[in-house]
């Protein structure tokens, strides 16, 4: 005040402050989107109260997080289009978000109610004015950027969380060597190869190589859409509302063998399945399938951790599902079948001519009680004759009719019967039995 008495130069700087700040208060003060609930950053020093985590403080760049999974997708939603770059998949780093959006409203911005999300509180989230790009990795190059997670020695973070759109999901072993912790990559629920490529949906300035992630800057035919981040990210969420966290884990650790047999025993390890932004909910159980079958259900999560043990039944993709968050998690292990051996290959049988034929073939258990399945095909002299589906039947047991009509035709004296077990999930193509047959 005296300032202003004694310096009409303060008191006009005085004057366009108070405007601006009002001019402020009434554009942040305009509604441009809803929320169903909290959606924030990685929280530390929490717990989990009623299995939902509450408490703490905000900004853990360590953890995934809801606001990470939801900027993540509002950047591949805006620049998915071919004019705006093509993206195909989404990243943010974790310090390019500052700040909450909380559902209950605050008393000390006008019009902020229950639910509702105003422009301060959206502008706040993102208050750098980076510019969108796009950019072209390689399979390996994806890989290559989650590893980079684990940040050089002398980072002031060793370990910095990228957020990921939806369609993207990985697996990891922190103890495994540098270079070597990236597990099963995940894009649309197809398993990333080395040569495929994708285009990255972010900012500048981490497609620049921000925070350590310098294969970014190996990217080919990056973009600058013109796009300026919050309000890009305001247009989303204008259209996208309500929006509402999503509880899903993108990156989940696996400890396994990496590779298994039928009929063998498995044991699964994992781990970091929770998140930490308010209001996530702790995991109670996981089912495990292989080739979407159930061999594993109900199985206990504690502090976001589980392990399991199971026989292997047959070969496929081994999927982990937590509840009540909904991670899907795409398992590491490859299942190998194994070879069946051949039974009886030279034996020798009569029939008269004009009647039917019956044998009997035995199947091999692969073991702890798992069979062979898929079909069983039988041939007569190279010609398919019979299909049956393979069953667990007692000691493995299998019975085969050859009709008068499948003999007649042949003609001869002597044919060669053949049975072999084909489309199985458990064992390769294999010989069962085989009979010469002679017909009197």
């Amino acid at each position: 005040a005296d300032l202003v008495a004694s310096y009409s130069v303060v008191q006009t700087v005085d004057d366009i402050t108070k405007a601006a700040l009002a001019y402020a208060e009434k554009v942040g003060s305009e509604e441009v989107g809803k929320l169903t609930a909290d959606i924030t950053t990685a929280f530390s020093g929490g717990d989990y109260v009623n299995g939902v985590y509450t408490g703490g403080s905000r900004d853990d760049r360590a953890k995934e997080s809801t606001m990470g999974t939801l900027i993540a997708d509002s950047l591949l939603k805006t620049l998915s289009n071919a004019e705006r770059g093509g993206a195909q998949i989404g990243i943010v780093n974790p310090g390019g978000m500052r700040a909450e959006l909380l559902y209950k409203g605050s008393s000390a911005t006008t019009g902020d109610a229950d639910g509702k999300i105003v422009r301060s509180e959206a502008n706040s989230v993102l208050p750098f004015v980076n510019n969108l790009w796009t950019t072209t990795l390689t399979g390996a190059q994806l890989r290559s950027v989650l590893e980079e997670q684990w940040q050089p020695a002398g980072s002031s973070r060793p370990y910095l969380q990228l957020g990921l759109s939806s369609n993207v999901s990985y697996t990891y072993n922190s103890g495994a060597a540098a270079g070597s912790r990236i597990g099963r990559i995940m894009v649309n629920g197809k398993l990333v190869n080395a040569t495929d490529t994708f285009r990255i949906g972010s900012f500048s300035f981490l497609l620049a190589g921000g925070d350590n992630f310098n294969t970014f800057k190996a990217g080919t035919r990056t973009l600058d859409s013109g796009l300026v981040d919050y309000e890009a990210w305001i247009d989303y969420l204008k259209a996208n509302s309500p929006v509402k966290p999503s509880f899903a884990k993108h990156g989940v650790g696996v400890t396994s063998s990496i590779s298994a047999k039928v009929g063998q025993s498995y044991t699964l390890s994992v781990s970091s399945l929770d998140l930490t932004s308010l209001g996530s909910p702790a995991n109670t159980t996981l089912k495990v399938t292989v080739d979407g079958e159930v061999v594993a259900d109900n199985v206990p999560v504690t502090k976001g951790a589980a392990q399991t043990t199971f026989i292997v039944k047959h070969n496929g993709p081994v999927v982990l599902t937590a509840n009540p968050s909904g991670t899907v998690v795409h398992g590491s292990v490859v299942i190998s079948k194994v070879d069946d051996q051949e039974h009886k290959p030279s034996a020798k049988a009569t029939v008269k001519k004009g009647k039917s034929y019956t044998f009997k073939t035995k199947l091999a258990e692969i073991g702890n009680g798992v069979w062979p399945t898929g079909k069983l095909y039988t041939y007569v002299n190279g010609k398919k004759v019979d299909t049956q589906s393979l069953r667990t039947v007692e000691k493995g047991v299998q019975k085969i009719t050859l009709t008068k009509k499948d003999l007649k035709r042949f003609g001869k004296k002597t044919v060669t019967v053949t049975t072999k077990i084909v489309r199985s999930r458990t064992v390769n193509t294999a010989v069962v039995k085989t009979i010469k047959l002679k017909i009197k």
